[in-house]
């Protein structure tokens, strides 16, 4: 009969029972049933005393990958059980701008380990070092990549201007005008690049030592009031600095192109109440037949911001009509007090076309209603202007003028009779914008006036340029007889190039001045426009503004018979 043998493991080691035939334990078992009620299982055990000492696992005995660790042995450092064998952890991949974490994390895609950060490669290959412009065949291989780095390899081409350079950056600029990335907001770019910050930089407001101004974080630390400004970190009343002539200008000649010329001035006063914050102002050209402003501006004589009254408080783009918006801050005329305004404007072209010589300009606070302020304290709108103000035009628009003043050479003093006597020297000068002209083809004149007290003196009178040469003459003249002389250049034209001057001498018969207090003066006279006319460069014209280019009369020195 076979025979069996049973193996029992035991927690404690491997233990081995020998048994008998198969009827022998059969009858064995049979009694020990038998005896079970009354009397303990009484089983003789052979134990095996050579069962090896188990011992605890070390590098050196632990399973590799795919190796099954058994009983006495694990998995090696960084490897996991799967399926009963040891296997490497799922592979973790690294993303750009970090650093790898272990050994077995890899940075992702394309990324390469630069600097143990993973970043973009320069390259991957040559056609990626090749910038705009250089591609393979114009510049043959200038550009090779090397270890995913772009190296020169001929000097057939001249290098590029500027090669980006993303290293260990996710933002920021590539120092060649482009950018490695960019943040989402509100997170920001780091100084160096590296990372996207979630929040700004911590900023500490500083208000000490101040009570006014920047407080360091974009707030403030206090605001000045109206009549004071902020001086490092500090309120300071205003002083009024700078320059501007508030007088009046007369009706005069506006000169193409010129800019910031005075036209009008206007003094507003405030009643006893209150101050009064000025608002609006509007200034209109009522006789604009072309508009002759290409710009406006209004300057104040005081001012309540600090700053300079020879800088305007508004200004308005070019027309008819300036309507000028001046914050509450700026211009303050005081209760009882007064604040005068300078209107000024840039002059148009003449372009002899849409642009003529003589155009005219009349400005006025033509309406109620023009010139508005607010109550400091009550805050109700006032309007300051209840009638019309004009200036003291109109003012006309030409392309250049003359200029006349008594040359300081000019003869004064005792006067001996002679028939070609000296008795007057004129300085002529042309505006810097145009050459002027005085033809007799023109019909341009002269008209000099003359003072004298005589008996008589016939004889004729010239009038020569400073080289001698004569412009005009008049034959018969009776100087104790006549009030004014009047040249039309009829012997030679005479032309004064722009920006320059020239001499214009009156000559004449003083023989008939014999007796003791004769004498004779001779003058520019402004109560007639024509007593001058011109031309400019040489157009043809017939200019007439002796009122203003001869305002308040030019004399000469006198000449009088001791």
């Amino acid at each position: 009969m076979t025979k069996l043998k049973l193996f029992i493991f035991l927690a404690a080691g491997l233990v081995i029972f020998s048994g008998c035939n198969l009827n022998q334990n059969i009858q064995n078992t049979n009694n020990a049933n038998l005896n079970a009620v009354n009397q303990p299982t009484n089983v003789n055990l052979a134990v095996n005393t050579n069962i090896p000492t188990v011992v605890p696992p070390t590098s050196t005995n632990c399973a590799q990958i795919g190796q099954a660790p058994g009983l006495i042995i694990k998995c090696c450092s960084g490897l996991i059980l799967q399926n009963g064998k040891c296997a490497a952890p799922p592979a973790t991949c690294i993303k750009e701008g970090r650093a790898p974490g272990s050994s077995l994390a890899k940075c992702c895609a394309d990324l390469i380990l630069q600097g143990g950060i993973c970043s973009q490669p320069e390259c991957k290959t040559d056609s990626d070092c090749y910038p705009l412009g250089f591609k393979p065949g114009k510049c043959g291989t200038f550009y090779q990549c090397k270890s995913n780095k772009c190296y020169s390899g001929s000097a057939q081409c001249p290098p590029p201007a500027c090669l980006p350079n993303c290293l260990g950056k996710v933002c920021g600029s590539d120092g060649c005008n482009g950018v490695c990335g960019s943040c989402l907001p509100p997170s920001t770019c780091s100084a160096n690049g590296a990372e996207c910050l979630s929040q700004p930089p911590a900023c500490t407001p500083n208000c000490a030592g101040k009570t006014c101004g920047d407080d360091g974080c974009g707030g403030s630390c206090g605001t000045c009031a109206s009549n004071q400004t902020c001086v490092s970190g500090n309120c300071q009343n205003c002083v009024s600095h700078g320059n501007l002539d508030i007088n009046t200008p007369p009706r005069q000649i506006l000169i193409g192109g010129s800019s910031h010329v005075s036209v009008m001035t206007i003094k507003l006063q405030a009643s006893s109440a209150e101050d009064l914050y000025l608002n609006e102002v509007r200034v209109t050209d009522t006789a604009a037949i072309t508009p002759v402003a290409s710009a406006w501006y209004l300057y104040a004589s005081s001012r309540s911001d600090c700053g300079s009254i020879a800088d305007p408080v508004a200004v308005a783009p070019g027309g008819v009509v300036a309507d000028f918006r001046i914050s509450d801050t700026s211009v303050t005329i005081p209760h009882g007090g007064s604040v005068t305004l300078v209107v000024k404007i840039d002059v148009i072209n003449v372009d002899g076309s849409m642009i003529q010589n003589g155009l005219p300009f009349y400005p006025w606070v033509a309406a109620s209603g023009d010139v508005m302020a607010t109550g400091k304290y009550s805050g109700q709108h006032v309007n300051i202007i209840t009638a019309p103000l004009k200036a003291e035009g109109p003012d006309h628009v030409y392309g250049s003028r003359p200029y006349f003043s008594v040359d300081a050479s000019s003869p004064g003093g005792a006067l001996i009779p002679s028939s070609n006597a000296q008795l007057a020297i004129f300085d002529v000068s042309a505006d810097a914008a145009n050459d002027i002209t005085f033809s007799h083809s023109a019909g341009n004149k002269l008209v000099v006036g003359v003072n004298r007290s005589c008996v008589g003196s016939v004889g004729t009178v010239f009038l020569k340029d400073g080289d001698g040469n004569i412009l005009d003459s008049q034959a018969g003249v009776d100087l104790c007889a006549v009030s004014s002389l009047t040249f039309t250049f009829s012997s030679r034209d005479l032309i004064i190039a722009k920006g320059t001057t020239k001499k214009l001498y009156v000559y004449g018969n003083t023989s008939g001045f014999i007796n003791h207090g004769d004498l004779i003066q001779l003058w520019l006279d402004p109560s007639l426009t024509t007593n001058v006319t011109w031309s400019i460069n040489s157009d043809g014209g017939n200019y007439g503004e002796a009122d203003i280019i001869f305002r308040g009369g030019i004399y000469a020195n006198s000449l009088s018979k001791s």
